[in-house]
């Protein structure tokens, strides 16, 4: 498994001085420390392989993981059993997405099973971008988190300015 901390602070359960660095720094958060270590333990108890654990962005109701390429099925778990843990563990639901710079990739993704119309960017005199994300209203109850938490974790993800509108 590979994680953003060292594998012997995943072992011991305790931060060398390396991986203590990189919290202070901001480099990794807490959540990463614990997502990080209960993955750790999930991979020794059910014999999990081959996860590349990149970070984790939490909101009020979601905690989204972000995982390597085409390492998703591997996290989910036969049915579902792996996130069911996670989410028991961590007491908030769980969202899976791969690893990507494409930003458009990482919205569909994080509002699967929505549908996104489109993502237009707006451009403001200062210089300022924002980028305008459109979902159909009729796919709003689709959408596994509220509007609010979606672009507080999209504008986390890809640190753009991200608004969600409901056509």
């Amino acid at each position: 498994m590979k994680a953003p901390i060292c594998e012997i602070c995943l072992k011991s359960g305790i931060l060398c001085l390396g991986c203590e660095e990189k919290l202070k720094k901001g480099v990794i958060t807490d959540l990463d420390v614990k997502i990080s270590k209960l993955l750790y333990q999930l991979e020794q108890e059910h014999h999990i392989r081959d996860i590349s654990f990149v970070k984790a962005v939490e909101s009020r109701s979601i905690i989204v993981i972000i995982v390597g390429k085409g390492e998703i099925g591997n996290l989910i778990g036969k049915g579902g059993k792996t996130v069911k843990f996670l989410q028991r563990s961590l007491r908030k639901k769980i969202r899976i997405i791969e690893d990507t710079d494409d930003v458009k990739k990482i919205i569909q993704d994080l509002l699967h099973p929505a549908r996104v119309l489109g993502m237009n960017i707006l451009y403001f005199p200062s210089g300022e971008k924002k980028y305008k994300v459109r979902v159909p209203r009729e796919d709003e109850r689709r959408i596994p988190t509220t509007l609010q938490s979606a672009e507080e974790i999209l504008s986390k993800l890809t640190d753009l300015n991200i608004q969600m509108t409901l056509e």
